[in-house]
């Protein structure tokens, strides 16, 4: 209650974690430069710049492609805008955050912690892993965010019908 929510994209998925986020009274802040502010305003969500996103959040969650433009966007440089030492979770692409400069950002105090369950590179190279002190905030998982029961039963029906239209059976 009382922290603000950023969302870099305003997708399908950031939708719904606005949603989740809604529950506990949080103010939720979202930049999208293809996404009106009347699609925001289904979602309680106010769109911003992301130099807004950065000044104002509390926890910053990623929704981005991988691109050109997002590749690298979460640098030194952004995080020396972000003004409340915001958490950073990234469930979306390993390379929009820089990982070294997201260290330097925590020990240097301008985050108060992160959490990835997407890298740079995979798997892990073991000097990013050591870099990290025992105490640092921080959870990492294994590249399974979108791993649930469902999902997983999404892709195998996708996959059975890709074969039948395949055979044409």
């Amino acid at each position: 209650k009382g922290k603000t929510l950023g969302l870099l994209g305003f997708g399908l998925i950031a939708k719904k974690v606005s949603l989740l986020a809604s529950v506990f009274n949080a103010k939720i802040i979202a930049h999208d430069p293809f996404v009106g502010q009347n699609i925001g305003d289904e979602f309680n969500t106010q769109l911003v710049s992301t130099n807004e996103l950065f000044e104002f959040a509390d926890i910053i969650s990623i929704h981005l492609p991988l691109t050109q433009s997002t590749k690298n966007l979460m640098n030194y440089k952004a995080f020396k805008h972000m003004l409340k030492r915001p958490i950073i979770i990234n469930s979306s692409r390993g390379s929009i955050i820089n990982e070294k400069d997201l260290l330097r950002a925590y020990d240097e105090k301008l985050i108060s912690g992160f959490a990835l369950d997407v890298y740079e590179k995979e798997p892990v190279p073991k000097d990013f892993l050591i870099a990290i002190k025992k105490d640092t905030n921080c959870i990492l998982t294994p590249h399974i965010a979108g791993v649930t029961e469902e999902s997983n039963s999404r892709v195998s029906e996708y996959i059975v019908n890709a074969v039948l239209e395949f055979f044409k059976l």
